[in-house]
């Protein structure tokens, strides 16, 4: 019990709330449970989901970015080169 499905449902959840890549959360947990071995589907599915998250923090990162822009330098409406008044 707990070699495939509950194994890849942790290496998710470490990938998601740590930020680790696949290979590392899969280390850390077969370090800590020796038998674990997620079936070939589950691995593609984490393989998957890596993608996702990578996305995701790449998406969040521009986001980061356009915020601090917008912060810095147009502190007023009228620096807008998008806003006709």
């Amino acid at each position: 019990m707990g070699v495939s499905r509950s194994a890849s449902t942790v290496i998710a959840y470490a990938m998601k709330e740590y930020g680790w890549n696949l290979d590392r959360a899969y280390d850390y947990v077969k370090e800590r449970r020796t038998v674990t071995k997620p079936n070939p589907s589950f691995m593609r599915q984490l393989e998957e989901y890596q993608g996702i998250l990578l996305a995701r923090k790449r998406y969040l990162s521009v986001q980061q970015e356009i915020n601090i822009y917008s912060q810095t330098h147009m502190t007023d409406v009228g620096q807008c080169p998008h806003v006709t008044h």
